[in-house]
């Protein structure tokens, strides 16, 4: 038996994310041998497979994403604190640089897994295989990886181009290729992980509602970012869409339990940091029931 754990792309919704994933291992007792994660989840996928079995690291990743900000993943913020671009980034724009900010979760991430306990990761079977996606600019294609046939390094290369959105952040580049964030192709790679692996039990969990209308008639060309959020919101929808109904394709072709999990609109921006909505997404998240 193969059972499957998925998260899709979210931003700052990865706690909320986390949460049901949490649910399905503590609650239902859905023990999985693959998780897949892009973006934020790709972020979050080792230390959470590390930390079924390791309560120490459990408890740091559950720290971390309670004091979750903008500080935590950019050592140079492209948005200020009133949720604007900030001079830095026009500056940056203006003067050649190929993303407004700099993203330092790299560094994050290593203090969370330093290397010995990457490695110990690998070398037991008892840890999850972790496969996350990111974009080839060159190609335009997807760039999966194993978490498990990686070096240390690229581990956190990887990683951290999952979650590089484009304009935004600088691109991670690895054996010739220029990375960005797995989004731009895939809101969720669970579909590509159960073509891969035929688990027998998947569980996917969306950061959007199941049935979301983007439809905005309030909605102003205020500003550059305004512009920028509101192109990120319809493609991803009409990218996501596309992966849950892919989901549903391959889980009736190859015969898999499928159990899609879909989070309320709560957060106002894919970098939304605000304490009390992601508090409320936390706890809506922690209010869906799994019958697994």
């Amino acid at each position: 038996m193969i059972y499957h754990l998925d998260g899709s792309g979210g931003g700052t919704k990865g706690e909320a994310i986390k949460t049901v994933w949490d649910t399905a291992v503590y609650k239902e007792g859905f023990k999985p041998d693959v998780i897949s994660g892009n973006s934020v989840m790709a972020l979050i996928q080792v230390a959470f497979a590390l930390g079924i079995h390791n309560k120490d690291i459990r408890e740091k990743l559950d720290i971390l994403l309670a004091s979750f900000t903008l500080d935590t993943i950019w050592r140079i913020s492209p948005i200020g604190k009133n949720g604007g671009v900030t001079a830095r980034a026009v500056f940056r724009g203006v003067t050649g640089k190929s993303g407004l900010g700099e993203m330092s979760i790299d560094s994050v991430l290593s203090e969370l897994i330093p290397e010995d306990t990457f490695r110990l990761y690998q070398k037991n079977d008892k840890y999850a295989d972790c496969i996350n996606v990111s974009v080839d600019f060159k190609t335009g294609s997807r760039v999966i990886k194993s978490m498990k046939e990686v070096s240390y390094k690229e581990f956190l290369l990887y990683s951290k181009a999952s979650a590089s959105i484009p304009v935004f952040s600088e691109p991670v580049c690895i054996d010739g290729k220029i990375l960005f964030d797995g989004g731009v192709r895939d809101h969720s790679i669970g579909a590509e992980v159960m073509k891969r692996y035929s688990p027998n039990e998947t569980v996917s969990v969306f950061s959007r509602p199941a049935n979301y209308n983007i439809t905005d008639n309030e909605w102003e060309a205020k500003n550059v970012l305004e512009v920028l959020f509101r192109t990120i919101d319809i493609m991803n929808m009409e990218i996501s869409k596309n992966d849950e109904f892919e989901q549903i394709k391959i889980s009736k072709e190859k015969n898999i339990k499928l159990t899609q999990v879909f989070l309320p609109k709560i957060m106002k921006s894919p970098y939304d940091t605000n304490r009390d909505r992601l508090n409320d997404l936390k706890e809506a998240a922690t209010n869906i029931k799994l019958k697994l």
